[in-house]
């Protein structure tokens, strides 16, 4: 019980770590400082603590939607056939 709880929490925190990576690169913790996420004033701290705690769920749309995709491109290249 104890290892999969702590192989549980090593993905999560390795996960975490990733996704800021991602954030970092991609210029999300940065549009988050000068204009905030959209709906009210973000912080970078703000992105951070979400990445910390949804990133499980931010991957699991990523797939969904990536097979969304691949579904719609399967149908839009066999429709005239």
């Amino acid at each position: 019980m104890i290892k999969t709880l702590l192989l549980v929490a090593a993905f999560h925190f390795i996960g975490a770590i990733i996704t800021l990576i991602i954030d970092y690169k991609d210029g999300t913790l940065e549009y988050a400082a000068n204009y905030g996420d959209g709906i009210r004033e973000a912080k970078p701290s703000d992105i951070i603590f979400a990445d910390l705690i949804l990133w499980e769920f931010c991957l699991l749309l990523y797939i969904s939607f990536e097979i969304e995709d691949k579904i719609d491109n399967y149908f839009r290249r066999n429709r005239w056939q």
